[in-house]
């Protein structure tokens, strides 16, 4: 199950996400985060919730960073994931 919660600062939106971020759960992370970014909001995503991360997610996150976002609060293992080469 995963769990996003949105707060809106000016133009930064805070998606804090919770639970297990895999491609069957997170479907409406990657919608919330394309609502975002359409209404030309920056991406800041707290990922100190997250319990489990498959390789798709790791790979969409990476992209998203690439694109602007900021990744904050990712534990040590997903972090390190997310600084992995391809």
């Amino acid at each position: 199950m995963l769990r996003v919660t949105v707060t809106r600062t000016g133009r930064i939106a805070e998606l804090r996400v919770e639970g297990s971020l895999t491609r069957p759960a997170s479907g409406e992370l990657w919608k919330e985060c394309r609502r975002q970014t359409a209404a030309c909001r920056r991406l800041r995503l707290d990922l100190s919730g997250v319990t489990r991360v498959d390789e798709a997610s790791v790979e969409r996150l990476k992209r998203m960073v690439c694109n602007g976002a900021e990744i904050v609060r990712a534990s040590l293992l997903l972090a390190a994931l997310l600084d992995a080469d391809p």
